[in-house]
């Protein structure tokens, strides 16, 4: 019997280039519900094509759970290198493909992360 496996369809290598001020998110529950959260963006040059119809000349918002000013440890920072596992989502944009799943040998310590183009 024939699986259908969930792949990245883009695999790329990138280089941090610039902090993005942090903001909160609304977690856009029911109503009744105010639950927001804050999130930390990265600009991420894209230097190398893996797998995937992307280009090298692409920058990639790379968002991350948590404040970048208030918990020190765990973001990424300008100059670092990164690897993303991406699935295209419908919209278009890009999501990360399993996350903190693949641990420090991908991204570099334990993290969250939501990403797009």
């Amino acid at each position: 019997m024939e699986e259908e496996m969930d792949l990245p369809q883009v695999i790329v290598e990138g280089k941090v280039v610039e902090e993005l001020p942090v903001f909160v998110q609304d977690a856009g529950l029911d109503s009744r519900i105010n639950f927001e959260f804050p999130v930390t963006p990265s600009k991420v040059k894209v230097t190398k094509v893996i797998a995937g119809n992307i280009s090298t000349d692409e920058e990639i918002t790379f968002y991350q759970l948590g404040d970048r000013n208030t918990q020190k440890d765990g973001f990424v920072k300008p100059g670092e290198e990164v690897m993303l596992l991406l699935q295209k989502k419908p919209e278009g944009n890009y999501k990360l493909f399993l996350g903190d799943a693949l641990g420090p040998s991908v991204y570099g310590g334990p993290r969250s992360y939501r990403c797009c183009l």
